[in-house]
């Protein structure tokens, strides 16, 4: 029988900490020495604690060249010192440094995270530890005890916990470090459970989102599915568009081009093919996914209650806060997914599009509402698309040159009754072999 694991990603431990050899005292070093180098060249040092050592002349005035202010016993070897130097540039007749990190105490700690906390990012009007201190709601918050206390409060939960402190160095100017934190985070979780615990199977659910009753169940009846057909990458819970005014049916499920995330399932087969090349940030990219597609429901699984995180809450108050969670027990066992399956996915989608009345204009959204039954309206390229869907209210963003949501550049949702409105790309049509396409 095929196993089953549901990783709960505490969004703490994706902050980085150490604990080898703690002891924290005056002339007490925590590190000392040089041990390897990274990757790129860059030499590490050894979490070796040591007492301070009191340097030679030849040393002590190596380093007043260049700290005048120190004195007395140092944390470093002559090497570490060379290195340090060789670091820090000499500019317009200025010294500056890269970058710096130093233990403090808690108290300290407290009192410094308390006078930022509430400090607002103008520009975005969010809290600027979301922008700077990866979303952190308490110093410490990645080595917490409570986090593993409540963690090991419930029954049949399996513990494990990841404390990253190598630095990012992103690709591209003003992204993210989060999302790079995340994609190393995942990469080790999912490692740890496809090789070391030999899972078959795993539900990625992050730890500020509620679930559905019929969670599990929805999970374990699209399992079948993952297994029978390999055009199917993932199973998720989500639904981009899944806000109350938008979604009607808890029975209803779909395939996507689109990588929805939020509560999804992966097979250990295609964590085989993941896991090597898995890339620093923005790991589910479209030429990862092969033409292959993933399940995801009309109304939620989950809903995501998380403002303050590692995306800033750029889209909490319009597109998450208003998301239906499906509320209906349905029973999966009972209902027949076949329709689902690659070899007669299309033709059931094309069916539902070929049925919904064309319209067009510049008046098509109004046109929709005074019609009754499905309907459907074609875009030209992504800007007509944005000003079709920011007329409607739905997601308007691209990401791998196509809609989320969207199947063959198809885009289903309800509108205002139980009607659907397809937006229909401009290739949309052939590609599901719908040839009458005379009134569109």
């Amino acid at each position: 029988m095929a196993m089953l694991f549901l990783l709960l990603l505490f969004s703490s431990s994706l902050i980085s900490g150490f604990t080898y050899g703690a002891k924290h005292e005056k002339e007490y070093c925590a590190m000392y020495d040089i041990c390897g180098a990274r990757s790129d060249g860059k030499v590490l040092n050894c979490p070796f604690p040591t007492s301070s050592v009191k340097p030679d002349d030849y040393f002590s005035a190596k380093i007043q060249s260049l700290c005048p202010a120190i004195s007395g016993n140092v944390c470093c070897t002559e090497t570490q010192f060379d290195t340090l130097r060789a670091q820090v540039q000499q500019v317009n007749g200025n010294l500056t440094v890269d970058g710096i990190a130093y233990y403090v105490t808690d108290d300290f700690g407290e009192r410094l995270y308390d006078s930022c906390k509430d400090v607002k990012f103008g520009t975005m009007n969010t809290r600027a530890l979301d922008f700077v201190g990866g979303g952190a709601n308490k110093f410490k918050d990645g080595t917490d005890p409570n986090v593993k206390s409540k963690a090991m409060s419930y029954d049949q939960l399996m513990y494990i916990q990841h404390l990253d402190s190598e630095p990012v160095h992103t690709e591209r100017p003003g992204e993210l470090i989060a999302y790079y934190k995340i994609a190393r985070h995942y990469k080790w979780a999912m490692d740890q459970l496809f090789y070391k615990h030999n899972f078959s199977r795993v539900i990625i659910l992050e730890d500020d989102m509620e679930i559905a009753p019929d969670f599990f169940d929805y999970f374990e009846a699209a399992a079948a599915l993952l297994d029978k057909d390999k055009s199917i990458m993932a199973v998720s819970s989500w639904n981009d568009n899944g806000q109350k005014q938008f979604v009607h049916d808890p029975y209803e499920l779909y395939r996507s081009d689109f990588f929805p995330g939020l509560g999804w399932m992966l097979t250990k087969s295609i964590w085989d093919e993941l896991s090597p090349k898995w890339p620093k940030a923005y790991p589910f990219s479209i030429e990862n996914h092969k033409g292959r597609q993933f399940i995801r429901p009309e109304v939620c699984r989950t809903y995501n209650f998380g403002e303050h995180g590692s995306s800033l809450g750029q889209f909490f108050q319009q597109y998450l806060q208003p998301i239906k969670l499906n509320d209906v027990k349905v029973d999966w066992k009972s209902r027949d997914l076949s329709y689902l399956m690659k070899d007669k996915y299309t033709k059931h989608f094309a069916d539902i599009v070929r049925k919904a009345k064309p319209i067009q204009g510049t008046d098509a959204v109004l046109k929709a509402s005074n019609i009754e039954g499905d309907v459907r309206i074609q875009y030209k390229d992504q800007p007509d698309f944005e000003r079709i869907a920011r007329q409607l209210g739905i997601f308007q963003e691209w990401k791998d040159g196509i809609p989320r949501t969207s199947f063959k550049g198809v885009v289903v949702f309800r509108y205002q009754t139980t009607r659907r409105v397809f937006l229909v790309g401009p290739d949309s049509l052939r590609q599901l072999g719908i040839k009458d396409a005379r009134n569109i």
